[in-house]
């Protein structure tokens, strides 16, 4: 999907998983064209040890 210098991109993003600390998110960024980042992060809560 291309993306266009001044086009705008808007992410938004849904928690899939809380397991033990760790929260799992679907990220999705949209242009004027359609999706053009689709990405699945994990977060960590408490400063407890990194993941991964």
């Amino acid at each position: 999907m291309p993306w266009y210098a001044y086009d705008t991109v808007t992410f938004s993003g849904e928690v899939t998983a809380i397991e033990g600390g760790v929260i799992t998110v679907n990220v999705v960024g949209r242009n004027s064209l359609g999706d053009h980042v689709i990405a699945t992060t994990t977060l960590t809560i408490g400063g407890g040890d990194a993941v991964g």
